[in-house]
């Protein structure tokens, strides 16, 4: 926090501009970032101050709205709380809502996108051990699972464009890495047919269902662009989790032969109270037919 006291005195003096992001979902330590809102309205400086909308469906601690009551509650004299409030689809719109700061407005944005995959961001690997790398494809869900929020926080499913993701497999191996993890949270229901919603793939043209790429197309993609570059994927679910998946594994020596398939409940009342879409005999179904195909697949749980 002295770090941080000291940086505003040197920008009060420069007589410059501060972001500060302060109260950030899941962050035990409020009081922290109360400390740093006086901080902030003591330093002088001129100070745009940033809300972190609650994005993280594990995450524990306040939300911003939270945050926000027990500011009110414990700081009454503290008139100004946030400036700009961005969700995580609203990056684009940022210089935007800077501007609307600017002009002595409060901004907020925090709408879901249909489409956005952060496709044409190339991210930052902090702390990577230049080995072994994550790969999104795919954002948001529409499982609707009873005990979930992800549907509501990240959005329904979209699937990221595949050149997009060949492109950035290709970046990372010029950069020395070895192993890949495509990731999403169901990953075995990846779906590209030019973008969109995966639920309103059913409305698409012909021409687009014929061309569309499924998850087991993405991964053959991606073991024949990379030969020498290893591969894995996570999360799968039992009831997206297609036989085609598994041939594609066994075709490739490049693609690790192990699988996450999570076991949520051995009941089938507690998996459809769950609004989970498979049943305890689907899951069984899926483990032998995985066994026949990849004897030596490891399968955790």
């Amino acid at each position: 926090m002295k770090r941080i006291e000291k940086k505003l005195k040197e920008l009060s003096q420069d007589n410059q501009k501060a972001f500060v992001g302060y109260i950030v979902a899941g962050d035990p330590d409020l009081e922290t970032s109360l400390e740093l809102m006086h901080l902030s309205v003591d330093s002088g400086v001129d100070i745009i101050e940033i809300g972190v909308p609650f994005t993280d469906p594990i995450a524990e601690g306040p939300t911003i709205q939270q945050a926000h009551d027990r500011s009110l509650e414990n700081q009454t004299n503290l008139q100004k709380i946030v400036d700009l409030v961005v969700g995580p689809d609203a990056y684009k719109d940022l210089p935007n809502l800077i501007e609307e700061v600017e002009e002595g407005n409060n901004a907020v944005n925090v709408l879901l996108s249909k489409d956005e995959t952060y496709a044409d961001i190339s991210p930052v690997r902090i702390n990577s051990n230049g080995v072994t790398a994550f790969v999104s494809i795919t954002r948001g869900c529409d499982n609707m699972c009873t005990f979930c929020v992800v549907p509501f926080t990240r959005g329904r499913e979209r699937s990221r464009d595949p050149k997009s993701i060949i492109n950035e497999i290709n970046d990372l191996w010029s950069k020395g890495y070895k192993e890949v993890t495509l990731l999403g949270q169901n990953v075995d229901s990846y779906l590209w047919y030019g973008g969109g919603l995966k639920k309103d793939f059913s409305k698409a043209s012909e021409i687009k269902k014929a061309t569309s790429i499924n998850f087991s197309s993405l991964l053959n993609m991606c073991a024949n662009t990379q030969p020498n570059m290893r591969f894995r994927f996570s999360t799968s679910n039992p009831q997206d989790m297609s036989i085609e998946v598994i041939k594609t594994m066994a075709k490739h020596e490049n693609i690790c032969n192990y699988i996450h398939l999570p076991v949520q409940s051995g009941s089938n009342r507690i998996l459809k109270a769950m609004n989970r879409q498979h049943s305890r005999e689907d899951y069984f179904k899926l483990i032998d037919n995985i066994k026949k195909i990849i004897p030596d697949c490891a399968i955790s749980h």
